[in-house]
């Protein structure tokens, strides 16, 4: 009996990965995107929004590249490169703002990011998450090992 349940719930599983998230996943995970971006256009950009933003950007240049993008790839690379530079000016001297052409290039990013995730399956979704996560576990590395960590 066990093993009839449990066989039923692998193969739905499985079927899942083929589908695309559910759109109740995708609205609160997009609600937490968009919130971001309304922080940083209300120049109220921090290190924490500014790192979702770069997520956010990171998340739709993988799944672009694996073929499931409608923008790109340079449009979604000069948001990551103007985003990287905020930060890295936010670190420096603790200004976090965001330029008017910078918060359009996120909105555009983002709105693609919405698009993949309602339209893309999950399989995909999960492979450019696992990207993402074993990226920031380099970084994490490289910052022990340097001492900032």
């Amino acid at each position: 009996m066990a093993r009839k349940i449990f066989g039923n719930a692998l193969a739905t599983r499985g079927k899942a990965l083929f589908l695309p998230m559910p759109r109740a996943d995708v609205d609160a995970l997009m609600l937490q995107h968009r919130m971001a971006l309304e922080a940083a256009r209300g120049r109220h950009g921090d290190a924490s929004i500014t790192r979702r933003l770069y997520m956010v950007i990171l998340m739709t240049r993988y799944l672009t590249e694996d073929g499931h993008g409608l923008l790109t790839l340079d449009s979604v690379r000069e948001a990551e490169q103007e985003v990287a530079a905020i930060f890295d000016r936010g670190e420096a001297v603790g200004d976090w703002s965001y330029p008017d052409k910078v918060i359009g290039l996120i909105s555009t990013v983002i709105n693609e990011y919405d698009r993949q995730l309602r339209e893309t399956r999950l399989q995909a979704i999960l492979r450019a998450n696992e990207r993402l996560g074993r990226l920031i576990a380099h970084g994490a590395a490289i910052a022990a090992a340097d001492g900032n960590g």
